[in-house]
């Protein structure tokens, strides 16, 4: 039936493609010989600026997009010092990175979340890495080497109008280096605190005109000091790009991980565990350019992820010897045992070892320039989930969602110094069937290289198949329940968003400077959380928890940042961001809690690197952030983290490459991530790379 549905509606969209495009065609041909002269703007004449195709599918400089933008190229990827990818976030105004467990990480945009962010839309490539499973990324089993990225883009603000319901709060795209761009091999090995060791090779070559990428890597570290949360990850990629003519290009690409992973609560270190994730990916992208200019896209992809969490919680007569008489609705002092519930001697046990998700994704998309002065990218993409595990969905057969969507963002100059940017995202799927989200911007030049930017957004977030169909139930051997862990609202609605963005963009090259400043209001309805309920027969240990919209919340607040280039081998760029939130979620009649201290009213982060004449290069990141609570962490009070790195030249004849150091914390100002346990020390590591030419 799903294949029938996909074939019917990709026949569909392939004709009413085909007809838009003759249609275009027709009257392209005269608009063609103006084009030059006609999309000649300020971005023109300014030199360096970045160009960016996240926000709405269509290449923009930075003045010109309808949200505000954050480019980490490889230079700040490098000069950043970061071990993880999640560390190189924390140079985005907004955003929030935390370690949940040592090798298990947090990336959130306002806060407002817990240790499964599930706001973020996140992106390689082009293909989504959002985990149905989870209802986040597993940011360690991406199996991404950060010398294999070209550029990050992160979007800062709601970005459903163009990329899906994933991307409510914001969202990161990372674009990896065509195998083009790098020759031979390179070959790097990393060691330091926590006993950490990573490898990572690469090779790239050409076969028969078309170019490939191979990469493979080895991460292990112990974690955080007394807590069983090491990594042990081993994964595989290859990438190829093909171009038969000027007009096409395919790019495959395949990739495989393992890892195994210690989670836990760290204020219960006894109780950590050992998750395996087993991860694979194929992904294939066709474009192709027409004689007008006007391109055509077509991908297709699929993620499969497989997680053992299989933990046991001892024998049943330890866990009841520690359990309040009253739950059972026995008196004082009365001695709970197997046999006074009914029960046999029995060990308990939470999780299995057969959890799957799959991810399947077809879609279209066209850019053309309908007139002189206008720009339109708009496509459709057809995507079907499907879950599988005994424990997250008690014993139920697999779940699945099939969702369609159609999207469309116009580019209207409206003038020499106005743009007008208009995004719509028709979402319908099977768990809350249609959503429409919707953004308006406006982009005013004062002058070259001075721009305000309006936006406004209205957008909503259809829960994740994990969040509508969840069903943890703890279950005695002969089947009856022992413990209603987790179950979901079969009424559970999607949250809605609306948000206003005021922005300026400024630019002096001549002084190689560049700002960005932006002023936002949000507001979030129907906010996905966890209620509790004391009334599910079958309880024997309440409270349960149930997946509803019990939070609304408002944020507001400025983000500000600047780069400085002075010359070609200095670079300085700040960050910061100032929020404030209220709201509440209502967990029951008498559990109301404030969300004021979800986000922390204060970030900030500072990067600055040089380039010495002796071929050294030495970079200083500071992070800065006020106290926060995030939902399910400690109290964190302020913390403050200053990184240092120094690079050192290798070349001769053969070879060339680098030795670099990296000191995070390098003042040894420990501070707390997300848990108490969870303390961050000084870490030292020392890396070895080289080019093989």
């Amino acid at each position: 039936m799903l294949m029938k549905t996909v074939i019917k509606l990709s026949i569909k969209t392939l004709t009413a493609l085909c007809c838009c495009i003759s249609f275009q065609q027709c009257f392209a041909a005269e608009d063609m010989q103006h084009d030059e002269y006609d999309f000649l703007t300020e971005q023109d004449l300014l030199s360096d600026i970045p160009m960016v195709t996240s926000v709405t599918g269509l290449k923009q400089s930075t003045a010109e997009t309808p949200a505000s933008i954050t480019v980490i190229d490889r230079q700040m990827i490098r000069t950043s010092g970061a071990v993880e990818l999640a560390d190189v976030f924390r140079l985005v105004p907004g955003i929030q990175v935390y370690h949940v467990n040592g090798n298990r990480f947090g990336v959130s945009m306002h806060g407002q979340t817990n240790e499964f962010p599930q706001r973020l839309e996140v992106r390689i490539d082009g293909r989504s890495v959002y985990l149905p499973m989870l209802s986040t990324i597993v940011w360690t089993s991406l199996g991404l080497d950060l010398d294999s990225i070209e550029r990050i883009e992160v979007v800062r603000g709601s970005n459903v109008p163009a990329q899906g319901a994933n991307a409510f709060l914001g969202s990161i795209n990372i674009v990896t280096r065509h195998p083009l761009q790098d020759h031979g091999t390179r070959a790097s090995y990393q060691t330091g605190s926590e006993d950490a060791h990573n490898f990572s090779l690469q090779h790239n070559t050409s076969v028969g005109g078309a170019d490939f990428r191979l990469n493979a890597s080895h991460q292990e570290n112990n974690g955080f000091e007394n807590l069983k949360d090491g990594l042990d990850g081993d994964h595989i990629s290859l990438r190829g790009s093909f171009s038969p003519d000027i007009a096409n290009e395919f790019d495959i690409q395949l990739g495989y991980s393992h890892s195994i992973i210690g989670i836990g609560d760290g204020d219960d270190p006894a109780g950590f565990s050992e998750a395996k994730f087993e991860s694979s990916y194929q992904y294939i992208d066709w474009k192709h350019t027409f004689t007008n200019g006007n391109k055509l896209g077509v991908h297709f992809y699929h993620n499969q992820t497989r997680m053992d969490d299989r933990t046991s919680l001892g024998l049943l007569s330890a866990q009841l010897a520690g359990l309040n008489p009253a739950d059972f609705g026995a008196p004082p002092g009365f001695v709970v045992t197997p046999a006074a519930i009914g029960q046999v001697e029995q060990e308990l046990i939470i999780g299995t070892t057969d959890n799957r998700t799959d991810r399947f994704e077809f879609g279209i998309d066209h850019s053309s320039h309908p007139s002189h002065n206008t720009r339109l990218f708009w496509g459709s993409t057809l995507r079907y989930d499907r879950l599988k595990s005994d424990w997250l969905l008690d014993g139920r057969s697999p779940v699945n969602n099939q969702q369609i969507r159609l999207f469309g963002n116009l580019e209207w100059h409206l003038s020499s110094n106005l743009v007008m940017n208009a995004g719509l995202m028709v979402e319908h799927d099977d768990l809350v069937n249609t959503n429409v989200s919707s953004r308006l911007a406006l982009n005013y030049h004062l002058q070259a290289g001075q721009t305000l930017r309006f936006s406004a957004t209205r957008a909503h977030r259809s829960p994740s198949l994990l969040e509508a169909e969840r069903s943890e139930i703890l279950r005695f051997v002969d089947g009856s329940s022992a413990d209603i862990q987790f179950i979901t609202n079969p009424n559970l609605a999607e949250e809605d968003l609306d948000a206003l963005e005021l922005g300026y963009v400024g630019m002096w090259p001549e002084l190689g400077l560049e700002t960005d400043i932006k002023l936002f209001h949000e507001i979030v309805n129907n906010g996905i959380d966890k209620a509790k309920t004391r009334a599910l027969p079958g309880d024997l240990v309440p409270p349960a928890l149930i997946n509803d919209n019990i939070s609304n919340w408002r944020t507001h607040g400025m983000e500000t940042q600047i780069n400085y280039r002075p010359d070609s081998v200095t670079r300085i760029t700040t960050n910061y961001s100032y929020a404030v939130a209220k709201g509440q979620r209502v967990r029951a009649s008498n559990d109301i809690s404030t969300l004021k201290t979800r986000v922390p009213r204060h970030t900030f982060s500072l990067l600055a690197s040089r380039m010495f004449s002796t071929g050294v290069e030495g970079s200083i990141a500071h992070y800065r952030m006020s106290p926060v609570k995030f939902l399910g962490g400690a109290e964190l009070p302020w913390q403050s983290r200053t990184d240092l790195r120094v690079g050192f030249p290798l070349s001769d004849a053969r070879v060339d490459g680098e030795v670099s150091m990296v000191v995070q914390n390098v003042f040894a100002e420990d501070y707390l991530e997300y848990q108490n346990s969870n303390l961050f020390e000084r870490r030292l590591f020392v890396q070895l790379k080289l080019n093989l030419r």
